[in-house]
């Protein structure tokens, strides 16, 4: 899967190099921008995107997608632990947010990282187990995770 700011397009013959035929499987216009892309390291059909208003998650390479993630945040990128597909992890500009279970929960975690702080990349390192969580000119925060990976806090309910 590619992305531009609005659009979304999938290939299911991406080993043909030039050969390979790309579809758009959605137009984002109303998402406001696509940030990230991050695709499921054994099932191809199942991708995140990470966008100004929410992560959205496909089981079927892009025809359907769901939206997640806390609400009035703005994703810039998803990371998946690829010793277990179902725990996600998404960079907002306010923190880092994680799902145990395929993105339909998610809760903070930011230990470590000053609040309300943007982190714009993720780099996930499954040997070692550690997260890099890159910030808007404030450098690179390391969030070591336990085996078995530790359980995100629940995120604050939103007050009326």
């Amino acid at each position: 899967a590619v992305r531009n700011e609005n659009a979304v397009f999938v290939t299911s013959n991406a080993g043909e190099g030039d050969g390979a035929t790309w579809v758009q499987v959605m137009q984002t216009g109303y998402l406001h921008g696509i940030h990230a892309v991050s695709v499921h390291p054994t099932d191809p059909r199942t991708a995140y995107l990470a966008c100004n208003s929410a992560v959205y998650k496909t089981t079927d390479m892009g025809t359907t997608w769901i939206q997640g993630g806390v609400q009035d945040l703005i994703y810039r990128d998803v990371a998946i632990d690829p010793a277990n597909p179902e725990h996600i992890f998404a960079a907002s500009n306010a923190g880092v947010f994680a799902s145990t279970d395929g993105g339909l929960t998610w809760g903070n975690l930011s230990d470590g990282i000053p609040t309300g702080m943007v982190v714009t990349a993720l780099s996930f390192n499954a040997a070692i187990r550690q997260l890099a969580a890159s910030t808007y000119g404030r450098g690179v925060y390391m969030l070591r995770l336990e085996e078995p990976p530790v359980r995100p806090r629940p995120a604050p309910r939103r007050r009326p």
